[in-house]
């Protein structure tokens, strides 16, 4: 619940930073509010940083990360059923390299 809470906060902070900082225009916090607007991710980041580690610490931040490396193994896969998987994505790679060379 209060990861959600973080999180609709700053989405909030994201969508209501430049309307703010347009409403500070020719008021003391001009500056402070144009900056913050400028670096609004930033601003949320840290603001929900402090959130979760402060004023809601039941926020989940990253689950349990394994430790070491994934074990290794040979890949499986026939000739065929490699083209068949890797062909779709690199013919659309194909296609954006050549439409973005027009650019």
């Amino acid at each position: 619940r209060s990861t959600a809470l973080v999180s609709f906060a700053c989405l909030a902070w994201l969508f209501a930073a430049k309307p703010l900082a347009n409403l500070a225009r020719g008021t003391v916090l001009e500056r402070v509010a144009e900056g913050a607007a400028r670096f609004k991710a930033l601003v949320a980041l840290f603001a929900s940083a402090v959130l979760a580690t402060t004023i809601a610490p039941g926020v989940s931040v990253v689950g349990e990360v394994p430790q070491g490396l994934p074990p290794i193994k040979l890949d499986v896969l026939s000739t065929e059923e490699r083209v068949e998987n890797m062909l779709p994505g690199a013919a659309l790679v194909a296609i954006v390299v050549f439409v973005s060379s027009f650019a």
